[in-house]
């Protein structure tokens, strides 16, 4: 290891105690695997997260939904507000469906009591995943796109969204389509995947002047400042 200057050394030390306590905490194998075990629930109409291989790290979650974004859980309810359920289904949907989305609402051919939503280009929508979560702090998982749907330039809004241990509402997906035509929602579709963590919290310490904070040979450089090669 090079010779690490005062403050580095500090860092280092500061990292070094972090993950002591993290192995504290985890203790052996069979402490590992409770500290990370997480509890789901299922919302009707949801699915489980699956990982498609053994190898796979992220889960696939499956849309429940469409749902409002900018609603709130009232009561002891911890669902946004729907705007197209596709689990509840029948002759009447379209009466079920909000205004909102009514224009982006797909027919389906082989059950006329079932439909799917069009997103159109350059727009988005908020999809239930159907499930949430109970996770040990400092757990944690985003929600990302998937390859598959990215390549065609339909992704995740605020990618990758975090999902923090202490959130017990349905977690959700910010879908944009950046593509060049619609792209089709339909119930209980695999729609983004699931990455989980084990976030670092540091110790926070303000300093009372920009040079009070080490030099690098970075500086203030970004966005592109190393060069494209």
């Amino acid at each position: 290891m090079p010779e690490l200057n005062p403050e580095q050394e500090k860092r280092f030390k500061f990292v070094e105690s972090e993950l002591e306590h993290l192995r504290h905490a985890m203790g052996d194998i069979a402490s590992f695997e409770v500290f990370t075990r997480t509890n789901f629930f299922v919302f009707p109409g949801g699915l489980e997260p699956t990982r498609q291989t053994s190898g796979a790290i992220g889960f696939d979650a499956y849309a429940r939904a469409i749902v409002d974004p900018l609603s709130k859980p009232i009561g002891d309810d911890p669902l946004r507000r729907s705007l197209g359920d596709f689990n509840k289904i029948g002759p009447d949907w379209k009466d079920q469906v909000d205004p909102t989305i009514q224009d982006w609402v797909v027919d389906d051919e082989s059950d006329p009591t079932k439909y799917s939503v069009d997103l159109p280009e350059g727009e988005r929508l908020m999809v239930g995943l159907g499930i949430a979560t109970e996770m040990e702090f400092p757990l944690f998982y985003w929600v990302a796109p998937r390859s598959g749907y990215a390549s065609r330039g339909i992704t995740v809004a605020n990618s990758p969204g975090t999902v923090d241990p202490d959130y017990r509402g349905e977690a959700g997906a910010l879908i944009e389509n950046n593509s060049n035509e619609p792209f089709n929602v339909s119930h209980q579709q695999r729609i983004v995947q699931l990455l989980f963590g084990i976030a670092m919290i540091p110790e926070l310490h303000k300093v009372t002047s920009h040079r009070d904070l080490s030099s690098s040979d970075r500086g203030a450089g970004g966005f592109g400042s190393t060069g494209k090669h």
